[in-house]
């Protein structure tokens, strides 16, 4: 059993420390508190869970650090109670450090400072003329407190005037040293700004999602940085041009952006088989079998969803009826084919479940054949918007809207002139009928008498046509242009 821990309100709920300036701290909402609690019990800190839900129910405040919530909201960083308060380098002694020639080095980087005597104007080299300098760049010493902090400081530490000693130093490093900035002469020095660890948090949560949980649907940028935001519960996050460039670094050819419908930055994936398998298959093995078949069978799901996902449909026009008929090789990727033959035998039942499979994952860029043909059949017989609607939410069919589109782009395809080029085989039906409208006015104007004529013809083998899809529901006045 856990002992029984003490929490003190204006102390960190995870690493019992106090707060001051250097550590930001944050007051935790009440979905900040629930992301918490369900953290809490992947880590089994009962005691930290019980706490939070007293808060809840005593509407109490809780603060964290906000590196403490990081590293405790990240499953993939082991939890240890870590003092977050920063820790104090230790400083040279003068004793340590070799004579400093005040007159021929920058007393910040250490190197040699030589003025420009042919052009004074593009001088970096500058000469301390007031003792208030000194002062400020020890407070500035204090406020860094990192290794050139410390090495600047005890140079300093050996001059009680810099004006007299006619110290020397170089632009750059003093704003450099001023700003919190690293040494132009650092190790290791990394171009660009540091790692903001928060908001790389979010930004591999939202890897993660795209990787694993979301559909195979296109995304355009603007979407995914709603969606990073929605993750964030409200936190910082970053710009959609830094989430474009992370993107393209993390994925590299395995993303690209492009153009889509009208719709820009639509980010679109490629070759993502092989970055699954090199990225996820290796690095998780497992002794345990159980396990290592879960596994399996998970890696082979993400490697279907991918290729159900860059598989190109036309999305301009709808099936035809041959596609109904014929061997829809074509509508189930491979990789889904080759797992529905192992569990399936009839090949009927393996085109109308494997359709059903890729409309279910991408509802609003594919429409197969046979989910079509099957409601239109239905619309046809049963003439029902609930039967439609009820099968199209189990998976089998489209939807009574998606019907009703294709009705309209049916009518808005065929032709208006009467075709006399007839096949001999063509059996042709010509149905007319007259219309009034308005028969009897008072003064007999706009009064209104037509006649319509319509040709219906079929022959013993018909010809598939082509039905362009239409963006969208017209109104009937348009249908009657």
């Amino acid at each position: 059993m856990e002992e029984e821990t003490t929490f003190d309100k204006d102390k960190c709920v995870i690493c019992f420390q106090e707060f001051d300036d250097d550590n930001p701290h944050l007051q935790l909402s009440e979905k900040g508190i629930s992301t918490l609690i369900s953290h809490s019990k992947l880590r089994n800190h009962r005691m930290l869970k019980k706490h939070l839900k007293r808060c809840v129910r005593n509407n109490l405040k809780v603060l964290v650090h906000k590196i403490c919530r990081r590293d405790f909201t990240d499953i993939k960083r082991p939890f240890t109670i870590v003092d977050c308060s920063a820790q104090v380098l230790s400083k040279k002694l003068r004793s340590s450090m070799d004579p400093f020639a005040w007159k021929e080095n920058c007393f910040l980087c250490s190197k040699t400072a030589s003025k420009d005597v042919k052009n004074p104007g593009r001088n970096n080299v500058c000469l301390a003329t007031t003792i208030e300098l000194r002062r400020k760049l020890l407070e500035q010493c204090n406020s860094r407190n990192d290794d050139w902090g410390n090495n600047v400081y005890t140079r300093l530490s050996c001059s009680n005037d810099l004006v007299a000693d006619e110290g020397l130093y170089h632009k750059t490093c003093l704003s450099r040293f001023l700003l919190n900035w690293p040494s132009p002469y650092a190790k290791n020095n990394d171009k660009g700004r540091p790692v903001d660890e928060n908001l790389l948090q979010w930004f591999n949560m939202l890897c993660l999602w795209l990787e694993v949980e979301y559909d195979a649907e296109l995304y355009t940028l603007t979407e995914l940085h709603e969606k990073m935001t929605e993750l964030a519960s409200g936190e910082d996050v970053y710009c959609k041009k830094s989430l474009k460039k992370k993107l393209k670094d993390k994925y590299k050819a395995s993303i690209y952006f492009a153009e889509i419908d009208g719709r820009s930055n639509v980010v679109c994936f490629t070759n993502m088989i092989d970055y699954i398998i090199n990225d996820a298959w290796y690095n998780a093995r497992n002794k345990n079998k159980y396990e290592d078949a879960e596994r399996i069978v998970a890696t082979a799901a993400k490697l279907i969803m991918e290729e159900i996902r860059e598989k190109k449909y036309n999305t301009k026009f709808y099936p035809k009826a041959d596609d109904i008929i014929n061997d829809q090789q074509e509508w189930v990727p491979k990789s889904l084919k080759t797992f529905l033959d192992i569990l399936i035998r009839p090949l009927v039942k393996q085109r109308s479940i494997g359709q059903s499979i890729v409309y279910a994952a991408r509802p609003r860029s594919v429409i197969p054949p046979i989910p079509l043909g099957l409601g239109i059949e239905l619309d046809h017989i049963f003439g029902s918007k609930w039967l439609l609607d009820e099968m199209s939410h189990l998976g089998f069919t489209i939807s009574y809207q998606e019907v009703t589109r294709f009705k309209q782009s049916v009518m808005m395809c065929e032709d208006t002139l009467i075709n006399n080029d007839m096949p001999p085989d063509t059996f042709t039906q010509y149905v007319a009928d007259n219309v009034d409208h308005n028969i009897c006015t008072l003064d007999g104007k706009q009064t209104f008498h037509g006649m319509g004529i319509i040709q219906a013809y079929r022959q013993t083998e018909m010809e598939s046509r082509e039905i362009q899809q239409k963006s969208r529901d017209m109104h009937y006045n348009e249908l009657i242009k």
